[in-house]
């Protein structure tokens, strides 16, 4: 993000994006079999993702069988936003390489990779917001090597994992919303829906509540909450009655456009998935103003590979411990987006 070479989500010119989106997707390697056959495709297509769920799988086992020994079993306070972190660090790990960074295992981060980034993450928001200011100082010779992070790092884990971290934070906040969540997915467990042991992803999608839980965190606790500034194609445009002229730059903030009460209510700053579930009519809207992975052909081209990690972890993760009575004895600390933390129990609801 403060490279000289920008990331594809910072990237303001929408033909150097198109040409970054074509040389990006088939570059970075996902290997798959057809017929004894090695093909390499786009690695963010949700066909070539979905070829990896055996090993997302064998990630989410190994992620609750240290769960549950480490800390169910024994009754213990668990930080979940971390092991959420490093199992999603393992994962694509895993997918891409063959061998996950053993982060969930060792119960910590390896090598630096996650403080690395965050180090830096806040200097990135201000890269967005004000490049004409900061970019100049993160290049000067002495202030580069103290700024800027490492070339290995991938900021997709971390978003991924915020995500997921919301998710959870959002569903203990809400004891009704758990309880009928739960009730879904006990109920396409007991009609044979759900795959043992772990679900597809395909199954997944289907439960209604669970995907109107998902979006509604999207929507309220976006991964990537600054402006994602571009630039205007030439010719220039009309944006609500004004001129904006060709190669100004514009930018919106998901954080920001989520909460507009005129597209999704008086009610809008609620944890609500209920709202996904009204009629046609006004979900399309939603949809319309819905700005988690960005927008169009700009659309974040790992999204897929997102919300599929997450809904299958999710559906483990519920059905294994949210729904079962030893979590009314012990405490989960989750480390909530906006870096407060709290001891939680489920059928409370944290106070601000």
């Amino acid at each position: 993000m403060t490279g000289e070479t920008p990331p594809l989500v910072m990237v303001q010119s929408n033909a150097e994006h198109i040409l970054k989106v074509k040389m990006l997707g088939p570059t970075v390697r996902i290997s798959v079999l057809r017929k004894g056959v090695p093909v390499l495709n786009d690695q963010y297509a949700m066909s070539n993702i979905k070829l990896q769920e055996a090993t997302v799988d064998e990630c989410i086992l190994e992620t609750t069988r240290v769960l549950g020994t480490r800390f169910v079993d024994r009754g213990s306070p668990l930080d979940f936003a971390n092991y959420i972190r490093w199992h999603v660090y393992d994962t694509v790990t895993k997918m891409i390489y063959g061998k996950g960074t053993g982060m969930v295992e060792q119960g910590s981060e390896v090598n630096g990779l996650i403080s690395e980034w965050h180090r830096v993450f806040t200097l990135g928001g201000l890269v967005a917001s004000l490049p004409w200011l900061i970019n100049p100082l993160i290049h000067h010779p002495l202030l580069k090597k103290l700024l800027m992070p490492s070339k290995r790092h991938n900021w997709a884990q971390d978003t991924t994992s915020a995500f997921m971290s919301a998710f959870v934070d959002h569903i203990l906040r809400h004891p009704a919303i758990k309880e009928r969540l739960i009730e879904e997915i006990d109920r396409f467990d007991r009609d044979g829906r759900l795959s043992v042991p772990v679900a597809r992803y395909d199954e997944t999608v289907a439960m209604p509540y669970f995907m109107a839980c998902c979006r509604e965190t999207l929507r309220l606790s976006p991964s990537v909450s600054m402006v994602l500034p571009r630039k205007v194609s030439p010719g220039g445009m009309f944006v609500g009655g004004d001129w904006i002229p060709d190669c100004t730059e514009v930018s919106a903030n998901p954080f920001v456009l989520h909460r507009n009460r005129e597209v999704f209510g008086e009610d809008a700053e609620c944890f609500k998935p209920e709202r996904w579930l009204d009629d046609t009519a006004k979900v399309r809207l939603m949809e319309k103003y819905f700005f988690a992975f960005g927008y169009g052909s700009r659309k974040c081209i790992g999204r897929y590979l997102a919300v599929f990690e997450a809904q299958k972890f999710f559906v483990q993760v519920c059905g294994l411990y949210l729904s079962q009575p030893c979590w009314t004895d012990i405490g989960v600390t989750i480390a909530v987006p906006n870096l407060r933390c709290a001891a939680l129990r489920p059928g409370t609801v944290m106070s601000d």
